[in-house]
């Protein structure tokens, strides 16, 4: 009788141990499935022209980082592009011009050239109005993360770091 019991007890024990294996190969797919599903939004934002960027970071020309506080972005979307970044003035040492940013505006986009390269993909955007034209330059990873030099005919470049999602997910958050 005791053997027939430490028999089931070995027979319950690898069953168990065999099915905590099963659920953890379940996680590890479940993770999988899930950075799939966001390379290819992020894919389809792209190719659709419908995505924001959210600008988290300034990357200064002397390569020092400024984090950002507030909400900047930089929306893609009906063939127009909308702006709302800081400009980091060089000139005066320390300064961000939030408000008089010549990066502040609604216009419609003149060129959109996006290439993909082993899954991450680099976008250039241009549009003008009548003082400038402007280029968006993007550097985007499969999963989001990207970094973004804007440039423009009368203004030097200024670079962030951020991340890039559907447009509706940043209305949604704001």
């Amino acid at each position: 009788m005791k053997n027939l019991v430490f028999i089931f007890l070995v027979l319950f024990s690898l069953t168990a141990a065999n099915a905590q294996e099963n659920n953890e190969k379940t996680k590890s797919e479940l993770k999988a499935e899930k950075k799939a599903q966001k390379m290819e939004d992020i894919k389809f934002m792209l190719e659709t022209q419908s995505f924001s960027f959210e600008a988290m970071q300034i990357v200064k020309r002397d390569k020092s980082i400024v984090s950002l506080m507030d909400y900047y972005l930089v929306k893609v979307e009906n063939e127009q592009i909308t702006t709302y970044i800081p400009y980091y003035n060089p000139a005066v040492e320390n300064q961000l011009e939030i408000e008089n940013s010549p990066f502040n505006f609604t216009r419609p986009i003149t060129e959109y050239v996006l290439e993909e390269n082993e899954g991450d993909f680099t976008l250039r955007i241009e549009t003008n109005n009548n003082e400038a034209t402007f280029f968006f330059n993007f550097q985007i990873s499969k999963y989001g993360h990207a970094t973004l030099k804007v440039s423009s005919s009368n203004r030097r470049c200024i670079s962030f770091k951020g991340m890039i999602s559907k447009t509706d997910e940043f209305q949604a958050a704001n």
